[in-house]
């Protein structure tokens, strides 16, 4: 019979850390718990992690190369509402996965010198992802916008999905978000769109808005 290898201890830090930060907040757990959890020493894990600010640095240098991989879009020609449903989709799943750097992102960038720097990065790549989408949707006639309300629309998109978990945590403060509330937040961010559709493409939007609402 094969078994399978026993994964890194590593790679049982960084997992078992990203759970806990989602689950509880990053700024309420210690690297004693996650050791503790682990069954491991504090040496055993400071030997891999210096500190908790290296296990966080660490996660969202996973998370930056998950964004850079899956996020990074460059549209040759037109674009269909369905493309950007599904890289708001994208955008909505890869927070969700690391919803911690999202819980309270100012809390985050401001403890985190590494992180509030490559944040930046992350943001700069999704709002030139979503300017070549939206440039696309212009050109095949779906979006009637210039290039002055281009930008603008790309900002307030940007400010939905970086606070989206933030305002559902405040919203709901007894109930944690979950991948319903999730959709609700791409539906948002394509609800911004709407009015500067062109006639077909608007009632194509509200054709797909009826699973959101």
């Amino acid at each position: 019979m094969e078994h399978k290898p026993k994964r890194r201890t590593r790679e049982r830090i960084l997992e078992l850390s990203l759970d806990r930060f989602n689950a509880v907040g990053e700024s309420n757990v210690t690297a004693s718990e996650i050791a503790e959890l682990l069954n491991i020493s504090p040496g055993n894990l400071y030997y891999h992690f210096a500190n908790k600010e290296a296990i966080v640095e660490a996660l969202f240098d996973n998370f930056r190369h998950q964004v850079a991989e899956e996020l990074a879009i460059e549209v040759d020609g037109g674009a269909t509402l369905e493309d950007l449903w599904l890289y708001l989709h994208l955008v909505f799943e890869l927070s969700w996965k690391y919803r911690f750097l999202y819980r309270d992102p100012v809390n985050v960038v401001s403890r985190y010198t590494g992180v509030a720097n490559r944040m930046k990065q992350v943001i700069g790549l999704q709002a030139r992802s979503l300017v070549s989408l939206l440039s696309g949707l212009v050109a095949a006639g779906e979006l009637r916008v210039d290039e002055r309300q281009l930008q603008t629309l790309v900002v307030n998109m940007m400010v939905i999905a970086t606070h989206w978990l933030s305002f559902e945590y405040v919203r709901e403060p007894r109930k944690a978000p979950d991948s319903e509330s999730m959709a609700s937040g791409v539906y948002h961010v394509m609800s911004l769109i709407s009015p500067l559709l062109s006639d077909d493409a608007r009632e194509a939007f509200e054709g797909v808005a009826l699973r959101y609402v």
